[in-house]
């Protein structure tokens, strides 16, 4: 029950029995009922006033009592004419308005973060209490492949590719490099903030592919510069020097000299094929910028099977192709383009021990295109290691090829992803 009803209550109550009392004194004397009936009457007055002072200012404290509920802090208490209240008025009226202002500055903070967790180029992914995606930003959302109301709910190990194992497994305030399949290189982080007094998880994802590739360009290509140089000079004096002793053969007794052309012709041939290794390496520095055209991918890659058709004959490799109209048209340089295709079927075929089957197929939505074969698959830990520069699982390999692929993909803008799928095949998807 509030106060005003129990003072209601008391208050007709005493009355009550006061009219009884000065009704009793009418029988007794007409002046004591007259004068009892103007005592009623002046305490009346008196009583009015007094729960106005009493009553107005609790009513007042109450409004203010709700409006704090409600969160309203634009709405101010008036002054009473009570010196206390008045003093307890003017201590809500200055509370209300440095909540107002409070409230106002979080307001902008929070509009000022969205605004910049929107616009930023980092994926940024906000998680609830049970580590469950509550929202992502349009950065995050292109790189998963999601629309907003599509992710809002996963769980990390739900999303796509090896991201959901790497997302799951990732610590607080231990941020990581990570590879992914694409050969795309993420800085991924998890950090907390405050949220009404509990710790929310955020994770960052910051693509650092082109940074990592420049250090890496950087690294290596000074010492395949200086590389190239010194074997160069050093082979090419040394054939000079191989190619004059040639005419010496003449000189020597026919017992000696068949050995003596096949010593100095296995050194010429060695020096040769170091020199062409040094060429290998100094191509992928030297990798131009692309000059982009309108390039129909199918007729490049028909005029690619064309030329290596058959050595897959040769290898008994079976050839299955959906390559034809409409036409692929793409934004790229034909050249490196071609130089591409080259090296991901010779890497198919050199894959395939026996006989195999090398599959090429192209979707338009998305404009994707697949090499798939049936060779040996790609282990974890090679895996691990795809697109790393110079990196080769054959005995005698060099690297290059996936390197230059890597680059030329990369300086286009070209999403791509080598991977052996569940059914066995090994694909290497480009996406334009």
């Amino acid at each position: 029950m509030s106060l005003k009803a129990k003072f209601w209550i008391w208050a007709v109550s005493i009355y009550l029995v006061l009219g009884f009392g000065a009704w009793q004194l009418l029988s007794v004397n007409k002046w004591y009922f007259l004068a009892a009936e103007g005592g009623i009457l002046l305490s009346l007055f008196l009583f009015f006033w007094f729960q106005h002072s009493l009553l107005g200012p609790i009513k007042a404290i109450s409004e203010g009592a709700k409006l704090l509920e409600e969160q309203d802090f634009t709405t101010r208490l008036v002054p009473v004419g009570q010196k206390e209240i008045d003093n307890l008025t003017h201590v809500y009226n200055r509370m209300a308005d440095a909540l107002r202002q409070q409230r106002l500055q979080q307001e902008e903070t929070h509009f000022f973060l969205q605004k910049l967790i929107q616009a930023s180029p980092q994926g940024i992914l906000i998680l609830d209490f049970d580590e469950k995606i509550r929202e992502a930003n349009p950065a995050a959302l292109m790189l998963f492949g999601f629309a907003e109301p599509d992710i809002k709910g996963l769980a990390l190990s739900e999303l796509p590719d090896s991201w959901g194992k790497i997302l799951s497994q990732l610590k607080q305030n231990h941020p990581a490099i990570t590879r992914m399949d694409d050969g795309r290189s993420y800085r991924i982080e998890k950090s907390a903030f405050s949220d009404r007094g509990f710790s929310r998880p955020f994770i960052t994802l910051e693509e650092q592919t082109r940074e990592i590739m420049a250090l890496e360009r950087q690294s290596y290509e000074k010492v395949i510069r200086m590389m190239s140089h010194e074997i160069n000079n050093s082979a090419g004096a040394v054939n000079s020097m191989l190619s004059s002793l040639l005419a010496y053969s003449g000189d020597l007794p026919p017992t000696e000299r068949t050995d003596y052309l096949s010593a100095l012709n296995v050194s010429i041939t060695r020096n040769e094929h170091l020199s062409a290794f040094m060429s290998n390496l100094a191509d992928v520095v030297k990798l131009p910028t692309p000059q982009p055209v309108p390039t129909d991918l199918h007729d490049l890659a028909l005029g690619v099977l064309k030329l290596m058709e058959p050595r897959m004959r040769e290898a008994h490799i079976q050839l299955i192709h959906q390559l034809e109209a409409p036409p692929f048209i793409i934004e790229a340089d034909p050249v490196q383009m071609e130089q591409v295709l080259v090296n991901i079927l010779k890497n198919a075929m050199e894959a395939i021990k026996g006989k195999g089957i090398i599959e090429l197929h192209s979707i338009h939505e998305p404009p994707t295109l697949f090499i798939r074969n049936n060779g040996e698959p790609i282990t974890e830990e090679t895996h691990k290691k795809l697109f790393t520069p110079f990196f080769s699982t054959k005995k005698h390999g060099q690297g290059v090829g996936l390197t230059l692929v890597r680059e030329v993909l990369s300086n286009h803008g070209f999403r791509f992803r080598l991977q052996t799928k569940a059914d066995g095949f090994t694909e290497f998807m480009i996406s334009f």
